[in-house]
């Protein structure tokens, strides 16, 4: 039994996209249009320019893995695919107000004393106090239009992109300024309505300041949260994932589209490692046994004696890793 591709047409270009059933926000990889499957336009479709076209983001990648596979046997590296993608988001600017009703508890400790100065008795009181308080603030915060999304190095990006939408105002969506022809870009559709990420930022929101409330009381009695979702725009965060080769194994690297930066990378460890790892923990502790147990240490020296262990076990701890592990992590 076979089955039939879903698609969806562009209500801009009329050019037909491939869709999954979960999708309810398209974006057509002709044009750039961002629509819902009632075939409504998202007029608010933000982006940020990517820093480089895809060319020249392979060669940056290209960089870092022969940087990085250096002692690990560059030729066995190979087969290079990169592709840019642009990460939907919902993007939203909201206006908070929250009261919170609750009780503290501290103890104070009495002491008394002999004319001597010595102690007599001491007694330990428990008072409790009511707590109330309120916090306003306008947030800028960001939420992934994408339900169980598996994007590698995804927890490292969000964080980088919630800074980027405070400091960094957005650009109105401009196809031209991609860097690449629409063909070689992938845009990610939506699988979260406007209205269901409104109330999942509600509930992030409401959650995240009955947690702050719950740490300036003892006991919560009472947050309310009220949350004024101020305005609320489209965004297309661009990145681009590489897969390599080293050996018979894949690996990933992710960059941030926007800055260029590596966010996170695979890098694989091998026997050549494996050894140059052992004989540099082999000689950091030859060292550091000579010159604790061995050798009389000057006044002058304690000090840089006790800067060189302190680095001795950080590089211990990392050359471990190399030893046993199967894959490090790169930036």
């Amino acid at each position: 039994m076979s089955v039939t591709a879903m698609e969806s047409s562009c209500p801009t270009c009329s050019a037909t996209s491939p869709v999954n059933p979960e999708d309810v926000v398209i974006a057509c990889n002709y044009c750039g249009t961002v629509y819902t499957i009632g075939k409504e336009k998202i007029a608010d479709h933000n982006f940020y320019q990517p820093k480089y076209s895809l060319a020249e983001a392979e060669k940056k990648i290209y960089k870092f893995i022969k940087r990085k596979t250096r002692f690990r046997g560059f030729n066995s590296y190979g087969g290079l695919k990169i592709r840019k993608t642009l990460v939907p988001y919902w993007v939203f600017l909201a206006e908070v107000k929250s009261f919170y009703n609750g009780y503290g508890r501290y103890t104070r400790t009495e002491t008394k004393r002999d004319k001597d100065g010595n102690v007599v008795s001491q007694k330990t009181t428990t008072y409790y106090e009511r707590r109330t308080g309120n916090f306003e603030d306008e947030k800028v915060d960001a939420l992934i239009c994408r339900l169980g999304a598996r994007i590698f190095g995804l927890d490292k990006l969000e964080k980088r992109i919630e800074t980027m939408i405070r400091t960094k105002p957005l650009q109105p969506f401009n196809q031209k300024e991609l860097l690449d022809d629409m063909d070689k870009i992938s845009f990610l559709s939506g699988e979260i309505t406007s209205y269901e990420a409104k109330e999942m930022l509600e509930t992030k929101i409401q959650d995240e300041y009955r947690l702050k409330a719950e740490k300036a009381c003892t006991e919560l009695f009472d947050c309310r949260t009220h949350v004024n979702v101020k305005n609320m725009v489209f965004l297309h965060y661009p990145i681009f994932i590489a897969e390599y080769t080293f050996g018979a194994e894949k690996y990933r690297v992710l960059v941030d589209g926007v800055s260029g930066d590596v966010i996170d990378a695979e890098i694989p460890i091998t026997t050549r490692l494996r050894v140059a790892s052992f004989i540099m923990l082999l000689l950091l502790f030859i060292v550091n046994i000579n010159y604790t147990f061995i050798q009389p240490i000057e006044n002058d020296n304690v000090t840089a004696m006790m800067l060189f262990t302190f680095f001795a076990l950080f590089a211990g701890y990392k050359l471990t890793n190399l030893l046993f592990g199967t894959v490090s992590r790169g930036s």
